[in-house]
C-alpha cells in the first residue's frame, strides 16, 4: 500500500509535467463546481444552522422530537440534536460534533459511532436545488433522492438498533457566536473546495486511460471519487433517467471520497472508520433500490422550476430569531 500511494503521487507529477493543460482545465472546472453550487448554499445554510443552535432552536426541536427518536433509535436527547444538526448542515457536520463531544468525554464512544454510522446527511436544500433542479433540471427527481437518502439512513439506523438505551448526564449542545461561526465555516468551506479539487485531480489520474467514460462503471467510480461533480456527470449522460437517478442516489448514500477524507481526519483518533466506510457502501445500495422503487410513484416529466425556494426558508429562520430575540 505504501509503494502504491508513493507511485500514485510520482505519476502525479509526472502528468502535471506532461499535461498541464488538463491540470489547469480540471482544477478551474472544480472551483466553477464549487463557487457555482457549493459555496452560495452551504456557506449560508451553515451559518443559519449556527445560529438556530445559538439561539436554543435545536434543543426545542430536540425535546419535540427525541420522544420518537428515542424510541426508534434507543439514544438520548442529546443524539436527537446531533440528528437534526446533521440533516441540516450536512456532511461532514455529526463528525465535527461527535468529535467534541468525545473530547469533553460527553458522549460515549459505542454511541457515537452508532450515531455517525446513520447521520452521513448531505443538506435537503443542497439535494433538492442543486441536484433535483440544476442538473436534473426537474424537481420531483430532487423528491426522489431526498426519500431515497434520508430513509436509508434511517433504515440503518433501525438495523443497528442497540439493544439497551443510551443516555447522557447533559443533553445540551454548547453554541458559539456568530462571530466564530462565520470564521469557522469560512475555513470549512475552505477545506471542501480544497478536497473537491484534490480528489478530482486524483480522479483525472486514475481515469487517465479509460476510453470509454459513459458506461455505468465509469459512472459509478466517477462518482465515488466526489459526490457532486459525480452527479453532475450523471446527470449528463444519455443513459435511461430512472437507472441515472438510481446512480445519483447510490452516489449521494456513499458520498464520495471527499466527504471520507473529511471525516476520517475528525474521527480517526477515537471512532472507527471502517463502520462508517461500511454503512455508506450499505446506504448507496440501499438508496439505489428504493429511488428504482418510488421513482415510477414520484416522477412527473417536464417538471422544471425556476425560482430558488430555499431563499424563503431562510427568511422565514432569520424573522423566526428575530423574533426570539426581540420578545426577550
Amino acid at each position: 500500500m505504501k509503494y502504491l500511494k508513493y507511485l500514485l503521487f510520482c505519476f502525479l507529477f509526472y502528468l502535471i509535467i506532461i499535461s498541464p493543460s488538463e491540470i489547469k482545465e480540471n482544477v478551474t472546472s472544480s472551483l466553477i463546481l464549487w463557487v457555482n453550487y457549493v459555496l452560495p448554499i452551504l456557506f449560508p445554510v451553515f451559518i443559519v444552522t449556527d445560529l438556530i443552535i445559538q439561539n436554543d432552536l435545536t434543543n426545542k426541536i430536540g425535546s419535540f422530537l427525541s420522544p420518537l427518536f428515542s424510541f426508534l433509535f434507543n439514544i438520548s436527547k442529546r443524539s436527537s440534536v446531533i440528528i437534526i444538526l446533521s440533516i441540516f448542515a450536512g456532511n461532514p457536520s455529526s463528525a465535527r460534533i461527535l468529535k467534541n463531544l468525545i473530547e469533553k468525554d460527553e458522549i460515549s464512544i459505542a454511541e457515537a459511532n452508532y450515531i455517525l454510522s446513520f447521520t452521513s446527511f448531505a443538506n435537503p436544500i443542497f439535494i433538492y436545488n442543486v441536484f433535483g433542479i440544476a442538473f436534473f433540471k426537474n424537481y420531483t427527481v430532487g423528491l426522489i433522492l431526498l426519500i431515497s437518502h434520508y430513509s436509508s439512513n434511517f433504515i440503518i439506523a433501525l438495523f443497528n438498533r442497540p439493544k439497551e438505551k443510551f443516555t447522557s448526564n447533559s443533553d445540551d449542545i454548547k453554541s458559539t457566536n456568530i462571530v466564530e461561526s462565520i470564521s469557522k465555516n469560512i475555513q470549512v468551506v475552505l477545506n471542501i473546495a480544497g478536497f473537491i479539487v484534490f480528489i478530482n485531480v486524483i480522479k483525472l489520474v486514475l481515469t487517465e486511460f479509460i476510453q470509454n467514460k459513459t458506461t455505468i462503471i465509469y459512472l459509478i467510480i466517477n462518482g465515488m471519487f466526489e459526490f457532486v461533480s459525480g452527479i453532475q456527470y450523471i446527470a449528463d449522460s444519455d443513459e435511461d433517467l430512472k437507472l441515472l437517478v438510481g446512480l445519483a442516489s447510490f452516489t449521494l448514500g456513499f458520498a464520495g471520497i471527499a466527504i471520507h477524507l473529511q471525516v476520517y481526519s475528525l474521527i480517526y483518533e477515537k471512532l472507527s472508520y471502517m463502520k462508517y466506510l461500511i454503512a455508506r457502501f450499505v446506504q448507496g445500495i440501499l438508496s439505489f433500490f428504493i429511488t428504482l422503487l418510488i421513482f415510477n410513484f414520484f416522477y412527473i416529466e417536464a417538471v422544471t422550476v425556476t425560482k430558488n425556494y430555499y431563499s424563503l426558508i431562510y427568511l422565514f429562520l432569520v424573522l423566526l430569531l428575530i423574533r426570539k430575540n426581540s420578545s426577550e
